[in-house]
């Protein structure tokens, strides 16, 4: 197992119990405001330049790398976009159509959550595969 699989799979473990971590706080308090004290398990991802170093990657783990960041990116957009919307379509029939500006933090961490997720998902699924360079 490489040095990026193992990142990968700390990555997705963390995103994952951030996630779970979130469930159980939201039905333990009922309270989306102590829920988010969740997000700050990402915070470990930090150490992952420090507890996953090794020989200098090849040009394959770049390219995987790469491809990685760039599916993470288009997942994470949609996952905003998607979250913006159905907020914005619950709201704007409502007697009073303002959003609570509370939601956005929850916006902004469940893009992260989303981003690191599916990049990581991404990298597990692309080692297994042959890439080709201009695929």
């Amino acid at each position: 197992m490489s040095i990026l699989e193992k990142a990968a799979i700390y990555m997705l473990s963390v995103s994952l119990l951030t996630i779970l971590g979130y469930v159980l706080l939201l039905v333990l308090f009922k309270n989306v405001q102590v829920a988010m004290a969740s997000f700050a398990l990402l915070s470990l991802m930090a150490a992952v330049p420090f507890l996953f170093r090794g020989a200098n990657a090849d040009e394959r783990d770049r390219l995987i790398t790469r491809r990685a960041a760039q599916l993470s990116g288009i997942g994470a957009f949609l996952f905003t976009h998607l979250v913006c919307m159905g907020v914005w379509f619950m709201r704007y029939q409502a007697a009073d159509p303002r959003i609570d500006v509370s939601v956005l933090p929850l916006i902004v961490n469940g893009m992260a959550v989303t981003f690191v997720l599916v990049q990581s998902t991404a990298v597990l699924v692309l080692v297994r595969r042959p890439l080709e360079v201009g695929a």
